[in-house]
């Protein structure tokens, strides 16, 4: 009977340790102390799982579970198998990510790197646009706001307009204008004003232009000047008066039709030309070119010689312009000049002056001739 008993002992023991002794014959195959219990365990720290630092904890026990300075719970660190005498129990620890290659890490002295503890990213909006941008923000965490465009605010935006709308932001070409008042044209890239429609829709549009030749002379020369005018509106041109202001101390020359050949040009008192030829029909031109004498006297500066144009059926006054330099000395570039106050520029005085000698030397030709034959007489 007891040798059955003591068999029955055997087999439940028997049962009981040989897994325990498996689970420590397999604990003793990867364990680095070769079974040896230990009461602190060098460790491969991480808090990364990519940077390790080798720490050394001591192994305590609490109710069987075995404790290494709160290293077992952390989730990267890098623990070998080993066992711990307990106050008489042996405990096993089976090692924590011991893997092949951590383990080849631990035994090749790799824990020594340096450690660093990797920061949290600061989750946030990283657009500085955002109405919500967080400078401190290292990762975005695609949480960024914007404003709202505002839509535009449509209506006539012209003051002149009956149904203007201050407020309005965009102008959507609702205007409307009183009867007698036409929606206004839209701007010309020219400077020159719109001038205003008498009559018919349709009207004239002119163009003007003054050129003065030489544009720079000697006093008492004689200059050429040349007026074009041109209608290039849609409607013929009423009572066109084209006026030219003289500068004072120049006069206009021209011919006396008396005795062309001997007289040439006679000056004229000086003042505005009016040229007054009626109509000026569409793409028409006008154009005329008359000398101006430059008195001998005038100052050494620059004139102008401002031109104008006027019709019935044009609101507008056209204007243009040129200017001319009197130097003293000769100008270059220009082989016509005279001295100032030459008789080639007076031809009427040289002319008298011619005749007042004719008769000077006819008076002395008849005296001479007097004499001479009272001394005849006498002999």
């Amino acid at each position: 009977m007891r040798k059955n008993y003591l068999l029955v002992v055997a087999v439940a023991l028997a049962l009981v340790l040989t897994p325990m002794l498996a689970v420590f014959d397999t604990l003793a195959d990867h364990d680095p102390f070769g079974g040896e219990p230990q009461t602190s365990v060098t460790i491969c720290h991480s808090g990364n799982g990519k940077n390790f630092v080798s720490n050394s904890p001591n192994i305590t026990a609490t109710g069987g579970n075995i404790n290494l300075q709160g290293h077992e719970g952390h989730e990267y660190d890098v623990i070998p198998p080993f066992h711990f005498d307990d106050n008489g129990t042996i405990l096993s620890y089976p090692g924590k990510n011991w893997t092949p290659e951590n383990e080849a890490l631990w035994n090749s002295g790799g824990c020594d790197g340096e450690y660093e503890e990797e920061e949290e990213p600061v989750l946030g909006c990283m657009d500085p646009e955002a109405t919500n941008y967080d400078e401190n923000a290292t990762e975005d965490d695609e949480s960024c706001e914007y404003e709202e465009e505002e839509e535009p605010v449509l209506g006539c935006m012209d003051p002149e307009a009956t149904n203007y709308d201050e407020n309005a932001t965009e102008d959507d070409e609702s205007c409307e204008y009183e009867e007698e008042q036409p929606a206004p044209k839209k701007k010309s890239s020219s400077s020159t004003p719109q001038p205003e429609v008498l009559g018919d829709e349709a009207a004239p549009e002119f163009t003007l232009t003054i050129v003065v030749e030489p544009s720079v002379t000697n006093p008492g020369s004689t200059v050429s000047v040349t007026v074009t005018a041109q209608n290039t509106g849609e409607a013929t041109g009423e009572n066109v008066v084209v006026t030219v202001d003289l500068p004072l101390g120049f006069d206009e020359v021209a011919n006396s039709g008396i005795f062309p050949a001997f007289f040439g040009n006679i000056a004229n008192a000086a003042g505005p030309i009016v040229w007054e030829f009626g109509t000026l029909d569409i793409d028409e031109i006008w154009t005329t070119t008359f000398d101006v004498e430059v008195g001998a006297n005038v100052d050494l500066t620059s004139y102008d010689f401002p031109a104008t144009l006027t019709a019935d059926n044009y609101s507008e006054t056209v204007y243009a312009q040129d200017d001319l330099l009197v130097v003293a000395g000769e100008v270059l570039g220009d082989d016509t000049l005279t001295e100032a106050g030459g008789l080639i520029d007076h031809p009427l005085l040289a002319m008298l002056m011619f005749a007042s000698l004719g008769a000077f030397l006819y008076i002395a030709g008849v005296h001479a001739y007097d004499k001479r034959k009272l001394v005849f007489l006498k002999k």
